[in-house]
């Protein structure tokens, strides 16, 4: 329909062909006629244009209508190829399900023999596993009672360590303090033997000093003449100056080594 519409607008004369094949006295009439008949032109130019949009459309609705049909006939075709695979499938899986019925059946069948026999046969030994069960609990209970005891046993032993620990660091302390006081003792050993010659030769010196005051005074006994006892009392005194002060040396060193020795036990 539309190619042969498209046929007849092309066999239509144009414009130009229209006014080349109108008279010469046409083209003399007045300015309303031309412009009415313009108006129709352009009202037949719009039909047409109109007409083949129409025609446009409609064809490619039909394209639209033919592949939607087709699509529609392709869906069809895919639904019941579908549906079938779905009905063979179903009964596929209905004769699955009967022989897995069967089978579990058959199963369950023979498990429960196999347990009847096997209830049978090892029920001695499950008496026996039950018994040794027993047994291994009350040892274990027994071992529980023996550890909580060795716990007790432990920290007892732990608190005898640490009072041992104590004491030991307490005569280690008191050893220090022993070594410390032989240290001392020998300090005050070696003080006492010097003290003891410093004594012994303040002795001799006092010896000496008394042996010369007593021939001081033997001499100072024999008759004399008055110059000769004045030199000889001079002689005794400046001998009894020198005892006094030997005397205060020595008592001083001794004076001395008291303090000494005192310091010693004060440390």
């Amino acid at each position: 329909m539309g190619t042969k519409l498209m046929s007849d607008l092309s066999m239509r004369p144009s414009n130009d062909d229209l006014l080349e094949r109108r008279p010469a006295s046409r083209k003399n009439n007045n300015g309303s006629e031309q412009g009415g008949r313009g108006f129709q032109w352009l009202l037949a130019v719009l039909l047409l244009v109109s007409l083949a949009a129409i025609s446009y459309l409609w064809l490619q609705l039909q394209t639209l209508n033919q592949a939607m049909a087709e699509s529609s006939r392709a869906s069809q075709e895919m639904l019941g190829s579908l549906e079938t695979k779905v009905s063979s499938q179903d009964k596929s899986l209905s004769v699955n399900d009967d022989k897995t019925g069967v089978a579990i059946n058959h199963l369950n069948s023979e498990v429960r023999k196999l347990w009847d026999l096997s209830n049978k046969r090892n029920r001695t030994d499950i008496d026996q596993l039950i018994k040794g069960m027993k047994l291994q609990q009350e040892r274990i209970e027994t071992l529980d009672r023996q550890r909580t005891e060795s716990g007790a046993l432990l920290t007892q032993a732990n608190a005898e360590l640490k009072t041992l620990k104590q004491q030991l660091q307490e005569q280690s302390a008191r050893a220090e303090k022993l070594g410390a006081l032989q240290d001392r003792l020998a300090e005050i050993r070696v003080i006492q033997e010097k003290q003891a010659g410093d004594l012994a030769a303040a002795v001799r010196q006092q010896r000496e000093l008394d042996s010369r005051v007593a021939k001081q005074l033997s001499n100072l006994a024999k008759p004399a003449l008055d110059g000769d006892l004045s030199r000889r009392m001079g002689d005794v005194e400046a001998d009894i100056r020198s005892i006094n002060a030997s005397r205060q040396q020595v008592n001083g060193r001794l004076s001395q080594m008291d303090r000494d020795i005192q310091a010693l036990y004060q440390r």
